[in-house]
């Protein structure tokens, strides 16, 4: 979003500076003020001077912009369903929103690559992993877990201790380790809903 904002700014007045203001979310507002100057550091100089202040979020009650914001994305959401024509009918504001100037090719694929590599190698300085690879990492610890543990304990060498990775007390329940199936000949977890075998991927 900021490399957009600098995009446009800078189209239209290259001497442009820009300020970012988020709605109020609790959940993401400390990820983004730790992320923010790592971000920031990595930023080519041009990116860093056109932002006057760090990201900051506010109360869409009483943030102006962040109103205007949130009518424009409505805006949009009716053009993708109803198309331009429709978004001249959707509101009284519909005419004035379609006359605006819109530039929808920013950048090309070397700028995308390049940009998404700075926000994994943000991420991963932070310790820790975007959102969507957490909920991933959640779906299917179970199954990596008993994986990686298999892989650990295949490689043992006798008589030898063997760390394995442990599972959080939620949702522990849900799994039971077994010392052999048909599937596999050496111990692995099975989930308790329908008995399946987590490791019988590995088997493969």
């Amino acid at each position: 979003m900021i490399a957009t904002g600098y995009m446009l700014a800078v189209g239209l007045d290259p001497a442009a500076k820009g300020e970012f203001v988020f709605d109020r979310q609790l959940e993401h507002e400390k990820a983004l003020r730790a992320a923010y100057p790592i971000l920031r550091a990595k930023m080519e100089p041009d990116l860093s001077a056109f932002l006057q202040t760090d990201p900051r979020h506010a109360d869409d009650r009483e943030e102006v912009a962040l109103q205007a914001a949130d009518m424009v994305a409505w805006h949009v959401r009716r053009t993708w369903r109803d198309g331009i024509e429709g978004l001249r009918r959707a509101s009284a504001a519909g005419p004035d929103i379609v006359s605006l100037p819109a530039r929808h090719v920013l950048f090309d694929e070397g700028k995308l690559r390049h940009l998404a590599n700075v926000a994994t190698r943000t991420v991963r300085d932070l310790n820790t992993v975007f959102p969507y690879e957490a909920q991933r990492l959640a779906a299917d610890f179970g199954g990596m877990a008993s994986i990686v543990n298999l892989d650990q304990i295949s490689r043992a060498r006798p008589l030898q201790p063997v760390e394995l990775i442990s599972f959080p007390a939620i949702g522990t329940g849900r799994f039971r380790l077994v010392n052999r199936c048909e599937a596999l000949c050496r111990p692995h977890l099975h989930r308790r809903s329908g008995n399946r075998c987590l490791g019988e991927a590995s088997a493969a």
